[in-house]
């Protein structure tokens, strides 16, 4: 830097290297690049078929829980029938406390096969509801 008479004067030199050859680097880091991406998208697309194969599968499940319940709304009907029929005849001194004590376990077998099937199509409507996204959101 020069100082003169009250001027300044100086140099400012810059300068910017790029190399002829890279020994291959760019192509190199390019073909990884493409390989990552590569990856990516068959990670997008195994989880995509995960969701859809966790979606059909509930689905089936709630199909056959709603069958079941209905089902099993006819079996405790029945089985209601039953007791009260046993039930009667007992009162009436016709039947057995035995038969009564049967048609009782049978109600009860019934109530809990409604219960489990309940519970079944709504665990599946649970995750039918969280594989697509809708959990938690409002119905529109």
């Amino acid at each position: 830097m020069n100082i003169n008479g009250g001027r300044c004067n100086g140099t400012i030199i810059a300068g910017v290297t790029r190399p002829l050859y890279d020994g291959g680097a760019r192509s190199a880091a390019l073909t990884e690049a493409r390989t990552d991406a590569d990856n990516a998208d068959a990670k997008l697309r195994h989880v995509r078929e995960d969701a859809v194969y966790q979606i059909v599968l509930a689905d089936n499940a709630l199909h056959a829980g709603l069958s079941a319940y209905a089902a099993s709304g006819a079996l405790v009907s029945v089985a209601q029938t039953t007791f009260d029929t046993a039930l009667t005849a007992y009162r009436s001194d016709v039947g057995s406390i035995t038969d009564l004590t049967i048609a009782l376990g049978q109600l009860l077998q019934a109530s809990n096969a409604s219960s489990d099937a309940y519970i079944t199509a709504l665990s599946a409507a649970a995750i039918i509801a969280l594989s697509t996204g809708a959990l938690g959101q409002a119905p529109p």
